[in-house]
């Protein structure tokens, strides 16, 4: 039976879970509906409404992951049980981490205003582009997701009967190594990209301002407010992703023993990614703010809604 801690842990990675996918299903369903109604939807929110779309399954991976670890081992162990739910979770995680540096591509390309031929190309293509660019992503998050199918627990591992245990541990720890060595590649490219469009970013604020500083209404400018609030939302999706890449390659490496209030503690801080991520976009982005405090004004009394404000 587990220990207090044990239930105490697994308890809020439930609960944190539950919360990710109630806000990521939020966002989908509202893009959904506003899509329905204008028969259109922004390249933005298009983009957004696939990566929230993997965030859901991500978080339900996560759980059902933990779950099964935890409660159902014999059936987790189980041939080629445990490499389908790691290979679904990673390339859940790969094609969330794509999607949001195509989000943030996105707006560096259509808020800044930089001259070089390749933006100019880009500015008014890529809103039609943007389907194309999707697909992209997710056909090279499975493609990078491919290498994870090798098995963890392959037939000699599996294998109780094994003479050599030695053997048996240092091919165990190769292959967690490996895994790890496949992540950091596989992810190394998406943030590359990322950090170029955020110093893009900030490159343009820092530039826009300088050049209205002199305005009365300089900061009072649509354009500086809107790239502002972009830039802000990226700086906290770029703290987000370096945790969520640090407690994923922790997971991979082997260190943590499975079913240990340890793993359960990390994929605690793995789950909080996407779930606070959304949460920062609800709350910055008005249209989703307005759409989620008028659903939680039909749920709660209208007093507690009010700080939500």
């Amino acid at each position: 039976m587990a220990d207090p801690l044990h239930i105490a842990l697994l308890a809020v990675l439930s609960v944190e879970c539950l919360l990710g996918t109630v806000l990521n299903a939020f966002i989908v369903l509202t893009h959904c509906l506003e899509w329905r109604e204008a028969r259109r939807l922004p390249g933005s929110d298009k983009i957004e409404t696939c990566m929230c779309l993997c965030r859901f399954f991500l978080q339900c991976a996560i759980t059902l992951q933990t779950l099964f670890r935890l409660f159902l081992v014999n059936l987790y162990s189980q041939p080629y049980f445990a490499e389908i739910f790691l290979v679904a979770r990673i390339f859940l995680s790969f094609a969330n981490l794509w999607s949001a540096t195509l989000l943030s591509v996105f707006y560096c390309v259509k808020i800044t205003n930089y001259s070089f031929g390749f933006f100019v190309f880009l500015k008014p293509r890529i809103s039609r582009m943007v389907p194309w660019l999707v697909l992209s992503c997710l056909l090279v998050s499975l493609a990078s997701s491919l290498p994870f199918a090798r098995s963890l627990y392959s037939p000699y591992v599996r294998n109780s009967t094994a003479q050599n245990s030695t053997e048996k541990k240092m091919f165990v720890a190769n292959i967690h190594f490996n895994q790890s060595l496949a992540y950091a590649v596989g992810s190394s490219v998406p943030f590359a990209i990322f950090i170029i469009a955020v110093s893009l970013l900030i490159h343009s604020l820092w530039s826009h301002s300088k050049l209205m500083r002199s305005s009365v209404d300089s900061f009072r400018s649509p354009n500086l407010n809107v790239l502002l609030g972009v830039v802000k939302r990226l700086i906290v999706f770029f703290c987000l992703s370096i945790i969520y890449f640090v407690c994923m390659n922790l997971i991979l490496s082997g260190l943590l023993p499975i079913g240990t209030p340890w793993m359960v503690f990390v994929s605690i801080i793995t789950s909080s990614y996407p779930f606070l991520h959304s949460a920062v976009l609800i709350y910055t982005n008005r249209k989703l703010k307005l759409a989620f405090l008028h659903l939680l004004s039909a749920i709660v009394p209208g007093r507690l809604s009010i700080f939500f404000l």
